[in-house]
């Protein structure tokens, strides 16, 4: 196995020696031969017969397994068929098929319930003969019967009583199960007798015993209908039997009743029976009766039976009763008292509701427990004490004052009044009584010196508060000034106040305004608002003031209270504002842009300058208060709309550099428009604020302005298209004349080198036949003559003769080479000068490529630094193209040089690896970050006329930038003086004179390729 540059390819490897004429070995040939694809096909060939046999296996395993199966669930068949033969054959229940309309077969059930002697004695009997002439409901035995077959028919089975007649004439009930079954593409009838003889007469004594029942009995439907009742429903309700099963038995309850009734029934149709479940039923007369309900489902039938008892009597008395008890729990329930009573254990027996109330506990948590955890135990002694004394008297005993334990842990005070309860003979056997919560009394006591004390703190925050606080009685006379109030007003501290109205402290000016405020806060209980204090020295005091109106229950007034801050210093910072208003105003009214702001909700105008009436055409009352649906067509306005609450949600600063807008006067104007969204407190969008400004005439002058210097540029651009038309013209020019110098220099020197070449390469064939006749004539000496002179034998061994005679082939055949190859460049440089082709001619374009590469041979061989550039070919079957052969080999020149001075470019900037070296170490580890340097060749014919040439290397690339300027005349990559920027350019030219296209994809590290399209046959 040897690595190659495609992969590892497998050799067999033949080796034998070479003999001489005395049958000495002085050689070892070997044959290798490549059996890669071989080797490749003989390993694709294993893989493919070992997945075979593999599938192979498998599939048989499959199909073991599938008849194992199969024979398992034959054996199962049959032991099913066994099974139901048998179940067949042992059933109870008589089982008799029907084909035909004859009898087929039979189990001995059946024959033993026809009393017949055998199977072929019932089988001999006709299915119409087993039976009665009429049925019981009076209709003909056989027209019932084809009803009841035609029925399973069509549904798959069916099940229905009927009476059939023994063999020896005796009639008898059975329950019948037809069930309908395809065999062979036709229905056979498979039938099943019960014998229900015993149960039917059961039924008709059950009949009898449900006719005289005195409680209501009845059969009902799940499907809410009474099937059958007995005579009791009439003589309760009054309805004849017909009316009670022509309607739903719903429709007799009473409403209130319906939706629980429905649940009941819809648990009996679940499997559950009724114990007493009571509802009302509507009387024939209209009045309504109790009833109470028992109940059991036949949920095989779809039935209910049930039997209900009037209990109409039972349900008033116990209402009356119920009515007392109501009485006696609501005078307990609705007492704020607590009601108990225990035995003399201390474990209690009742506890009214509102214990829960009261103390926090669930009364089931101390039913039957002691009362003793809910008792301080400091307390405790007391307690007992206090009902030692009642079983010592026997007298009930009050005033008991303990704390008991809320369930949140808490303590409160109660006060108890007990009872003993005694028994027959007078004995204590516990104890009842009524125990009250007097927290909340002894808890005023402590609220009332509390109270006081945050009255006396109150009247310190009053008194230190710097606004004016103050009451009056209801005719408006002062009672309370706090010391803030006093001040404002120069009254004294200790000044009596009980006979100044508070009418006579507001300043003569605001009385009018302030009487208004007075009838406001009368009527809605309060007022806020600005009023003019009247200062004792006679200054007048702005404050803000809010009048409070308290009344009782009764809505009399029972006095007023005020509270009034000074703004003198708010009403002097209005004015500075109202001045700096005025004066942003006036800036606003001079600028000389148009300003114009909307409010955030609905976008409509609020702000528009009189700049903004001139730019725009439209006056300020003619837009306030509207917005832009008001003066432009709907989807205009809704594209304003959108970008107005972009500029809002943004809050930033929008520019719109130039707007064409139509104004009220018709004109089209250029507007320049920056917009922003003016924010509250929070941060919060509230206006949209827009500077405008008309720029049409300056956008006219930049207009005029680039019509003039387009026009300039155009007339530049011209000479500069001359300029380079007369540069590309001149390079080629120049190129044509040194290509054409040196083809003739190269024609001249493959002209020389021909005339000895050609003397050589036709004597060279002569001078070897003349050096093997002598060579075979000295081999003849040495045959016939093998005992030569001591001076020959002496001569022979000075110079070697067997060494001579091997050597002087060798040296013939590699002369013979030399020529060859010097006839080959001869031919080379012929075919790339063409100097005798000056026409277009059909050539072969493999020929003009291998010239190319003739030439340039010596650049790709190994260099001292470098590895030898590898030349990959991939000729197509190209016809011969109709070109200037020389010109076109040229391109080629141009395009390999390029490659050879690009790959040599990115070796040069790496250092040398001796990739021999380590392949012979390692052959199988790639070489890091390096590539041996190579370029591809291919052709093909990619159109019916024209084919395609493409040159890739696997050099450093180009950048986007290159590529496009690749094809300018003197644009050049190299160093100065290593190229002139002219091949590519003149390359360009030459494959479009041809009527073809030169392209390059190239990117950086990816090597580039050149493709040459050119036609076949020139147009």
């Amino acid at each position: 196995m040897v690595p190659q540059s495609d992969g590892i390819h497998t050799y067999i490897s033949i080796k034998f020696p070479l003999l001489n004429s005395d049958g000495q070995r002085y050689a070892v040939c070997g044959i290798a031969t490549d059996i890669t694809e071989r080797k490749q096909a003989e390993l694709a060939l294993q893989q493919a017969k070992e997945e075979l046999e593999i599938r192979v296996f498998e599939r048989t395993a499959e199909l073991e397994q599938t008849v194992s199966r199969l024979q398992q669930e034959i054996r199962e068949r049959e032991k099913a068929e066994a099974r139901l033969r048998q179940l067949f054959e042992k059933s109870a229940d008589a089982i008799l098929i029907i084909d035909g309309g004859v009898f087929t077969d039979c189990n001995q059930a059946a024959i033993e319930m026809m009393r017949c002697l055998n199977k072929e004695q019932l089988l001999s009997l006709h299915p119409s003969r087993i039976s009665p002439l009429t049925q019981p409901d009076g209709r003909g035995s056989f027209e019932k019967a084809e009803e009841m077959i035609e029925t399973a028919l069509q549904k798959g089975s069916h099940r229905f009583e009927w009476v059939h007649r023994r063999r020896d004439g005796e009639d008898f009930w059975v329950e019948v199960l037809l069930t309908a079954i395809a065999v062979d593409g036709k229905k056979i009838l498979h039938v099943v007798w019960r014998e229900i003889s015993d149960r039917k007469v059961a039924e008709i004594e059950r009949d009898r015993f449900f006719n005289i029942s005195a409680d209501m009995l009845c059969i009902a439907g799940l499907d809410g209908y009474f099937k059958r009742i007995n005579p009791a429903f009439e003589t309760t309700l009054g309805y004849t039997p017909e009316e009670l099963l022509a309607a739903p038995f719903i429709n007799f309850i009473h409403p209130e009743d319906v939706d629980e009734t429905l649940a009941e029934v819809s648990k009996i149709g679940n499997g559950s029976s009724t114990l007493a479940f009571e509802n009302r039923y509507r009387c024939k007369d209209g009045s309504y009766k109790w009833l109470s309900w028992t109940s059991v489902p036949d949920i095989q039938n779809n039935l209910i039976y049930a039997t209900a008892r009037d209990i109409s009597d039972r349900k008033l008395a116990e209402a009356a009763l119920a009515a007392s008890e109501a009485k006696f729990r609501s005078i307990v329930e609705n007492a704020t008292d607590l009601i108990y009573s225990h035995t003399t254990e201390g474990l209690f027996t009742y506890l009214a509701p509102n214990f829960t109330d009261i103390l926090g506990y669930d009364t089931e948590e101390f039913l039957g427990q002691s009362f003793v955890p809910l008792i301080h135990p400091d307390d405790l002694p007391r307690c007992y004490a206090f009902l030692n004394r009642i079983v010592a008297t026997g007298q009930k005993q009050a005033g008991l004052e303990f704390r008991a334990k809320r369930k949140d842990g808490s303590w409160c005070s109660m006060i108890a009044n007990t009872s003993p309860i005694k028994d027959t003979d007078g004995n204590v056997v516990g104890f009842q009584g009524i125990v009250r919560d007097i927290s909340e009394q002894q808890a005023a006591r402590s609220f009332r010196k509390i109270a006081e004390k945050q009255q006396q703190r109150l009247v310190a925050i009053l008194e230190a508060t710097t606004d004016y606080v103050g009451t009056a009685d209801a005719n408006g006379y002062s009672t309370y000034i706090n010391q803030a109030g006093r001040k404002m007003l120069g009254l004294e501290l200790d000044e009596d106040i009980s006979t100044i109205h508070c009418m006579s402290l507001v300043a003569p000016r605001a009385i009018e305004a302030i009487q208004k405020a007075m009838d406001i806060a009368l009527q809605e209980g309060n007022w806020s608002g600005e009023n003019v204090l009247l200062h004792r020295n006679g200054e007048e005091i702005p404050v803000s003031q809010v009048i409070m109106v308290h009344k009782s229950e009764t809505g009399e007034i029972e006095f007023l209270s005020t509270i009034m801050r000074d703004i003198r210093e708010r009403k002097q910072v209005e004015v500075q504002l109202q001045h700096t208003q005025n004066f942003l105003q006036s800036v606003l009214n001079t600028l000389p842009v148009g300003v114009v702001a909307k409010e955030a909700e609905e976008l409509r105008f609020v702000l528009w300058n009189p700049a903004a009436e001139e730019v725009l055409g439209l006056t300020a009352e003619q837009v306030l208060g509207k917005n832009d649906y008001d003066f432009f067509p709907k989807e205009q306005a809704d594209f304003f709309t959108t970008k107005d609450r972009e500029v809002l949600n943004s809050k930033k600063v929008v520019d719109i550099p130039e707007e064409i807008i139509r104004t009220g006067t018709g004109e089209s104007r250029i507007l320049h428009t920056k917009k922003t969204a003016i924010l509250d407190a929070e941060g919060n969008p509230q206006y949209l604020l827009a500077i405008t400004e008309d720029i049409t005439e300056r956008k006219q002058a930049e207009v005029a302005l680039r019509q003039s210097e387009a026009q300039l540029r155009q007339k530049a651009f011209e000479l500069e298209q001359t300029l380079q038309e007369l540069q590309r013209t001149q390079a080629q020019l120049l190129q044509s004349e040194k290509m054409s110098s040196l083809g003739q220099l190269v024609a001249g020197v493959a002209h020389e080198i021909n005339n000895p070449t050609s003397f050589i390469y036709g004597n060279i064939t002569h001078a070897d036949e003349y050096i093997q006749d002598l060579i075979s004539l000295v081999e003849l000496y040495q045959k016939h003559y093998t005992n030569p002179h001591p001076e020959i034998i002496d001569c022979i061994e000075n110079i070697e003769l067997e060494f001579l005679l091997e050597d002087l082939r060798k040296l013939f055949n590699s002369m013979k080479v030399g020529a060859d190859r010097i006839q080959k460049i001869v031919v080379s440089l012929r075919s790339f000068s063409r100097i005798d082709e000056a026409e277009m001619k059909e050539v072969n374009i493999h020929d003009g490529i291998d010239s190319t590469l003739m030439i340039l041979s010596h650049r790709l061989k190994a260099q001292p630094k470098r590895h030898a550039i590898e030349i990959i070919k991939e000729y197509g079957n190209l016809p011969l193209v109709e070109c200037y052969a020389g010109q076109l080999n040229q391109v080629f020149m141009n395009i390999l040089t390029n490659g050879i001075d690009a790959l040599e470019e990115v070796i040069g900037n790496r250092s040398f690896v001796n990739v021999k070296a380590q392949q012979k170490s390692n052959y199988q580890l790639p070489i890091t970050n390096y590539q041996l340097p190579k370029i591809q060749i291919s052709t093909s014919v990619v159109e019916a006329n024209q084919v395609l040439v493409q040159i890739a290397d696997n050099g450093p690339g180009m950048t986007k930038e290159v590529q496009q300027r690749l094809f300018d005349p003197f644009f050049t990559t190299k160093p100065v003086g290593s190229g002139t920027g002219l091949g590519m350019s003149i390359s360009y030219q030459i494959i479009e004179k041809h009527g073809g296209q030169l392209k390059c994809i190239s990117s950086p590290g990816k090597g580039a390729e050149f493709s040459i399209f050119l036609p076949i046959k020139s147009s």
